[in-house]
């Protein structure tokens, strides 16, 4: 299957008004006016076109998928937890869901919030917990990479990816720096999918 690129995706489809994360540029669906394409009523796209080079959004995505077999792995996790996966890989951009689901946990944990945080459910304690004692067991450098990562969607103060609805946590998205996305490059031992590494230049 031939990738298409960010360029061509947005000619057929809709687009809100973009957000410059310096790392890359973030679109949501347009809150008005927008229609449901191929069957996505609501989604966000990351374009990889400033700071992060466009190779990382292969490594973005490979890291996503990873991330998932690995909770698959470790019942306690994967029964309360889902790592959502990309609706469409191009060459430089993806397409995320964009779930609407009631609360993120960053709002369960903002305890200076002036009009009071929402209550926490206790599923977050199990789920906090749970994934603290796998941390801990963990032995390979793979997982431990993929649960660094992972920890940061979990635990304050970066956990706006992460939200409940109502039966299980869904992690949207994940908070990545450019060293990671260049080691995960550096490893294609540890991709979730045959990689390659780039031919020496």
């Amino acid at each position: 299957m031939t990738l298409i690129t960010f360029k061509e995706f947005a000619q057929t489809h809709p687009l809100g008004k973009a957000d410059d994360w310096g790392r890359y540029t973030h679109y949501f669906t347009p809150e008005a006016g927008g229609v449901p394409v191929e069957g996505w009523a609501d989604y966000r796209v990351k374009h990889f076109n400033s700071e992060f080079p466009v190779e990382f959004c292969s490594s973005q995505c490979d890291l996503l998928a990873a991330m998932q077999f690995w909770l698959e792995r470790t019942p306690a996790l994967a029964e309360r937890l889902v790592i959502e996966q990309p609706l469409l890989i191009g060459t430089d951009f993806y397409v995320s869901p964009n779930h609407c689901h009631p609360t993120s946990l960053s709002e369960f944990d903002n305890v200076t919030n002036e009009t009071y945080p929402p209550e926490s459910p206790p599923e977050l304690a199990v789920l906090r917990t749970a994934f603290r004692e796998v941390q801990a067991k963990i032995i390979e450098p793979r997982d431990r990479f993929l649960s660094t990562i992972l920890e940061r969607e979990l635990f304050p103060p970066h956990n706006d990816h992460t939200w409940f609805g109502y039966e299980y946590f869904s992690v949207m998205d994940i908070t990545t720096t450019y060293a990671e996305l260049d080691a995960w490059l550096d490893h294609p031992a540890w991709w979730a999918y045959p990689h390659e590494p780039a031919p020496p230049t």
